[in-house]
């Protein structure tokens, strides 16, 4: 046999036994693509923003202070926020953010009516307040009123007890005398006293030597 006819021979065999140098290449590269793009579509796709901020405020203090004013408004918010994942996870973004716009939409309806339970709390407490105030201001006045009422009492009496200027005694018992009235205390003497025009009883006040 020939060298041709050999080489020939022995071109079959020695493809059908050893792949080609291409056949190795492409083979690990065709894997490292096909990789790449089955983890690229089993990656969870980006949240949409509305989606985003109803995560922040499902997760934020205000919404607990909801849950206890509208406790309904706040488990629909909570279910849309639920409706809204499971979209996205099904990689429906737009059903996604339907959901989160209505659940904020929800929450911020149970917000409102939390602020406005605390603004009447804070408005019933300050009409408490004012009643205290004027429930004090009505004792004080009457307390001042008793006091004005008791000084005019005393200031009456006072006037009573004190008649005028050069009287001595007082009420019945003062008569008048020499140096302008004189008080006794015995009722026999005021009579004979009053009898005799106002002179002193004898020895009574004479001037000694």
């Amino acid at each position: 046999m020939s060298a041709s006819e050999n080489a020939a021979a022995a071109g079959p065999q020695s493809g059908r036994g050893r792949p080609s140098a291409q056949g190795r290449s492409d083979g690990p590269f065709a894997a490292l693509v096909a990789a790449a793009l089955l983890a690229t579509a089993c990656a969870a796709p980006q949240a949409p923003e509305a989606l985003v901020e109803l995560r922040r405020i499902a997760a934020g203090e205000p919404m607990r202070a909801a849950e206890k004013a509208a406790p309904d408004l706040a488990a629909e918010s909570a279910r849309s926020l639920r409706l809204a994942e499971k979209a996205l996870s099904r990689r429906d973004a737009a059903a996604a953010s339907r959901m989160a716009t209505l659940g904020r939409i929800q929450a911020e309806t149970a917000f409102a009516i939390a602020r406005q339970q605390a603004a009447e709390a804070r408005l019933g407490e300050a009409e408490r307040r004012i009643a205290l105030a004027e429930e004090d201001m009505a004792r004080y006045r009457s307390e001042q009123a008793d006091a004005e009422r008791e000084i005019q009492r005393l200031e009456a009496a006072q006037g009573r007890a004190s008649p005028g200027a050069g009287a001595v005694g007082s009420g019945d018992d003062a008569v008048p005398g020499p140096a302008g009235v004189v008080g006794c205390g015995d009722d026999v003497m005021c009579e004979r006293l009053r009898s005799a025009g106002g002179s002193r009883p004898a020895g009574a006040g004479a001037p000694r030597d």
